[in-house]
């Protein structure tokens, strides 16, 4: 089996002289610390979600009555959607017209792969190009496989090269027109002052997508394996917000700025192990978080369910403190796979400080979990093979260093 671990030796270690002989001495949780979380935020948004849910269980079996069902052109046409979406190799469930949050993931993803800006939702010229394509892999399926074939991508490709023989007919034939850049200096290093400046992970995904859009698609490849982790960070931002945003609307008598404070306190109550993330290791920081969590006197499910919807605030009003400390309460009470997120914030820059040697355990612990058979939280089916080739990037630019 693959070990992150074998090459992880041989990766560059950033200078880090200011802490490098430090460590967070992270202390048992302060009995106020455990109270203000239970009394704010467990207690605000999670006991009241509970007893709607208890409300909801109570109900009596009914008959079962089957009943000719009338699809509508729009039901009609999202399941058509759905279909080509899952034709393509981006996984959107069964196709029953219903685009929840598996369909908005994989809208998600096409829109990250194809360049366009990654919403979730496609607009009318995302969903007629779709359409389109799928309607011309299903003409003419001997073209679609000759193309998945020459390409590590698959299918995905397809879908790729179709965006690039349409948009080749639509610009008008101008061989003498100069060539405005090569694609790669048009746009600021995105790791070079990321995250740990003052530019948005909302804005930066969006350059993300743009950058991605002038390279033909996303980079497989060694050579941008930064790259290649800026993309799936965006991507597993957009469920990481849906999902948060669901638990939340089933609490009643909340308004979302009530929410977003609520959500704000977990940032001192958890200042210190957001700390330690940039500093220590990733076994220190999850003994230390689940330790914490304990002091809390809440459940695994009420803590599973407060970090969910703080991590959907954090990443949609780019509030990075918050994010991070979800997603490490996430990490540490929740799914091994959430350590994933953890590992782009360190790798990025993202309310951490840019350690990407510390973020491979974080990758590996994720990737582990998947690979194992754990629950694929952001649907990151190819996550092995993804850190996989970061790690190799890692030790490549470690021996270009060196």
């Amino acid at each position: 089996m693959f070990s992150f671990r074998a090459l992880s030796c041989r990766c560059a270690v950033l200078s880090f002289a200011t802490v490098s002989v430090m460590a967070v001495q992270m202390q048992p949780a302060k009995a106020d610390f455990g109270e203000a979380l239970v009394a704010g935020v467990i207690n605000g948004l999670v006991s009241e979600a509970f007893e709607q849910q208890d409300q909801t269980t109570t109900s009596t079996q009914q008959a079962t009555v089957k009943k000719k069902v009338t699809v509508s052109p729009e039901v009609q046409e999202n399941m058509d959607l759905q279909r080509a979406l899952n034709h393509f190799g981006f996984a959107a469930g069964h196709p029953d017209g219903v685009l929840g949050k598996k369909s908005r993931a994989a809208m998600a993803q096409v829109q990250s792969d194809l360049g366009y800006p990654v919403t979730g939702e496609f607009d009318d010229y995302e969903r007629a190009f779709m359409l389109r394509s799928y309607d011309r892999a299903m003409a003419n399926p001997e073209e679609a496989k000759q193309i998945a074939a020459t390409s590590p991508l698959g299918m995905r490709a397809v879908l790729v090269e179709y965006q690039i023989l349409e948009e080749a007919r639509m610009t008008p034939d101008n061989p003498d027109a100069p060539i405005e850049g090569d694609g790669a200096a048009e746009f600021p290093d995105l790791f070079g002052d990321a995250g740990e400046g003052d530019i948005a992970l909302s804005t930066y995904c969006d350059e993300v997508g743009t950058r991605s859009f002038d390279s033909s698609g996303p980079v497989l490849s060694q050579q941008n394996a930064d790259m290649l982790l800026a993309e799936q960070f965006c991507f597993v931002r957009v469920p990481a917000i849906e999902d948060g945003a669901q638990a939340a609307a089933s609490i009643a008598g909340l308004t979302d700025a009530q929410i977003e404070q609520e959500c704000m306190g977990l940032v001192p109550a958890m200042n210190d192990l957001s700390i330690a993330v940039s500093m220590q290791s990733m076994d220190e920081v999850l003994v230390a978080t689940h330790e914490w969590t304990q002091s809390t006197g809440a459940s695994e499910e009420q803590l599973s369910t407060t970090g969910k919807i703080c991590l959907s605030v954090g990443y949609d009003i780019d509030n990075m403190d918050v994010a991070l400390s979800a997603a490490l309460l996430l990490a540490a009470v929740d799914n091994p796979a959430y350590a994933e997120l953890v590992g782009h914030h360190l790798s990025q820059g993202f309310g951490a400080t840019m350690r990407p040697e510390l973020a491979i355990d974080w990758y590996e612990s994720a990737a582990q979990s998947v690979a194992a058979g754990g629950e694929e939280v952001f649907l990151s089916e190819n996550i092995l093979r993804l850190m996989q080739i970061y790690m190799a990037g890692q030790v490549l630019a470690a021996n270009l260093g060196g």
